[in-house]
């Protein structure tokens, strides 16, 4: 089974599991969060990195290069998971609901597909009419 971890400054991974369970009810989910404050934040990585050991863990960042996701990567060198730079929910849903491990692979291509779906909507539309009037 997958375990995954969101991490992110601010509540914002909360936020995304708290989506999360509007749709699926209680989860696994670990939310790690970075304060303005000193909050001891890569302490608690390594707290549960080490409490995951042996699990397929799954770790979604809010952006590449912050902070956070800069502990996560210096994290990679001592504890074996999965680095996703990026929070979308439809992602981290499609991540919960598989019964297998997600291996690098398959979280790419889960990956690619979650980027043909960042659309600008507007401009979309404007091409469905426009299909539809030829």
């Amino acid at each position: 089974m997958n375990q995954i971890i969101l991490a992110s400054h601010g509540p914002l991974a909360q936020g995304m599991k708290e989506s999360i369970e509007f749709f699926l009810g209680p989860t696994s989910i670990v939310c790690l969060t970075q304060t303005k404050e000193e909050s001891g934040l890569q302490q608690e990585i390594e707290s549960v990195l080490r409490a995951c050991a042996g699990r397929h863990v799954i770790v979604f960042t809010d952006m590449i290069g912050g902070s956070v996701n800069q502990m996560f990567t210096r994290a990679l060198e001592h504890h074996d998971f999965l680095l996703v730079s990026f929070m979308h929910l439809g992602l981290i849903l499609e991540c919960v609901l598989q019964q297998g491990n997600i291996d690098a692979s398959m979280l790419q291509e889960m990956i690619d597909a979650t980027k043909r779906q960042c659309l600008l909507m507007n401009e979309w539309m404007d091409q469905q009419q426009q299909d539809g009037e030829e």
